[in-house]
């Protein structure tokens, strides 16, 4: 089996070489222009894989935040007993709801009402 990353199997003999033909094409005084531009690039793009990795972490921290809260809020939801108001729930807004008689009822109630047994204990109506 062939190792993918042969063509960096390299000995200093072969990087001495390199350095050697380096030196005569581009010559003694560009080689530290070519080393600081190289330098430059490899800032940058650091910088840019940084904010790149910031800006990412930045909003799974948003959304967990957002899940967490919306659990939250659910697991609140389920604790809370069915029909019934936390104390102070009366003081909200929204919490009463007019009736047709023009009279408030509490959150909760459903205004249904058992009927009223007209009837008499004979049977005849009152």
């Amino acid at each position: 089996m062939i190792p993918p990353l042969l063509f960096l199997d390299i000995s200093g003999g072969e990087i001495l070489l390199i350095l050697i033909v380096v030196f005569i094409v581009f010559g003694p005084g560009k080689i530290p222009e070519i080393a600081r531009k190289l330098g430059k690039g490899l800032n940058e793009v650091k910088k840019a894989s940084n904010q790149i990795r910031d800006e990412i972490n930045r909003e799974v921290n948003t959304v967990k935040d957002t899940v967490s809260m919306n659990t939250d809020d659910a697991i609140k939801q389920q604790r809370k007993p069915h029909g019934k108001n936390e104390p102070g729930d009366g003081d909200k807004p929204g919490n009463t709801q007019q009736g047709k008689d023009g009279k408030g009822k509490e959150a909760g109630d459903t205004g249904h009402r058992e009927p009223h047994d007209n009837s008499t204990e004979d049977g005849s109506m009152r």
